[in-house]
């Protein structure tokens, strides 16, 4: 695997960017929950995802030499050549990405066993052992969401060309480029509907993969986010009504105060409140009680209001979510171009 400098043109060059920014998506969602558990290596986040994705773009640049032939890493990830991709995305084989993305940042000691600083790991790890620990998982968080980085890529190329092509004017160098890749004879007629189940086999291989993988990860690879509970988006009816008594305590406060004396009927109700005679009754009183009243209202509105916001994230499985997004888009696709008959007879 050469480690040179690679002049990339300009497709290669937007590949590798795509990949990248679905990676850093990925880390800022796992990066989201580990602030939610320990808040204080928030500062370290965004210097580590840039580190991490800065080595990310340089290995995908690299090229990969097998039978003779020599790629760049990110066309290689990104085609279907399975064979070189099952080479590079097995971290038991020496010419994996996993020993560029992985194990050059998390060694266990310097290449030259003299060195204090050689990798993230070690970096960080001076600068506070608590996030020399956090750099590794960083480091696989990369490794773990790579297929998926590069297989959402995979997908929305394709449905992009389908969306660009199945209305566009198919010219000959257009057909000719997709009888090569479709590996069609010179014979063989290529038509729009050939070349858009092409495209939508892309997103079938895509949605086979990710489901594959979805299957077979571990739980500690999960990709979680949160988002606002269903039933729980706002204050509940109860505390609704504690608003509703706190209006009703301060409109009593409002008419003792403003009026000069206590009627009978009044100093009755709010002697059997207070246990008390309606001689030990006055507008003073009254007021006082009203405000006590008001103020343990007010603490359960609060702790009501608290609960609320406690209950109101809940985790869901990102990538089960991108997931359902792309099998809505596919049924999408295949609304247009339905699968031949045989194919939907079987």
């Amino acid at each position: 695997m050469s480690k040179q400098p690679v002049p990339l043109t300009p497709k290669q060059i937007q590949r590798i960017e795509s990949i990248c920014e679905n990676s850093v998506n990925y880390l800022r969602i796992h990066a989201k929950e580990a602030v939610r558990i320990n808040p204080a290596i928030k500062g370290a986040i965004d210097g580590l995802i840039f580190r991490k994705i800065d080595n990310l773009r340089r290995s995908l640049t690299n090229k990969f030499s097998f039978g003779g032939v020599s790629r760049v890493i990110a066309d290689i990830i990104l085609s279907e050549d399975e064979e070189r991709k099952a080479i590079l995305m097995n971290p038991k084989d020496e010419r994996s990405l996993f020993f560029q993305i992985v194990a050059s940042d998390d060694m266990n000691e310097a290449p030259d066993k003299k060195s204090h600083i050689f990798d993230l790991h070690s970096y960080f790890e001076r600068l506070d052992p608590q996030l020399g620990r956090f750099s590794e998982l960083v480091i696989h968080w990369v490794w773990w969401d790579l297929y998926d980085a590069v297989d959402s890529v995979i997908f929305e190329q394709a449905a992009q060309r389908f969306n660009a092509l199945k209305g566009a004017t198919l010219t000959d160098q257009v057909i000719e480029a997709y009888r090569k890749t479709m590996h069609a004879t010179p014979k063989q007629e290529i038509g729009r509907e050939d070349i858009l189940r092409f495209e939508i086999s892309h997103c079938d291989a895509v949605m086979a993969r990710w489901t594959q993988r979805r299957e077979t990860e571990g739980a500690y690879q999960k990709l979680l986010d949160y988002e606002p509970a269903t039933g729980d988006e706002g204050p509940t009816e109860e505390a609704d009504q504690l608003i509703m008594q706190i209006a009703s305590h301060l409109t009593g406060i409002s008419k003792i105060s403003e009026s000069e004396d206590v009627s009978p009927n009044a100093l009755a109700y709010y002697a059997e409140r207070m246990n008390a005679s309606t001689k030990d009754i006055d507008r003073y009183r009254i007021i006082q009680f009203e405000r006590q009243e008001v103020a343990a209202l007010k603490k359960q509105l609060q702790d009501q209001m608290c609960r609320c916001d406690e209950q109101r994230e809940v985790p869901y499985d990102y990538k089960i979510r991108q997931m359902e997004k792309f099998d809505q888009a596919l049924a999408a696709m295949k609304k247009i171009v339905p699968p031949p008959e045989s194919e939907e007879t079987e």
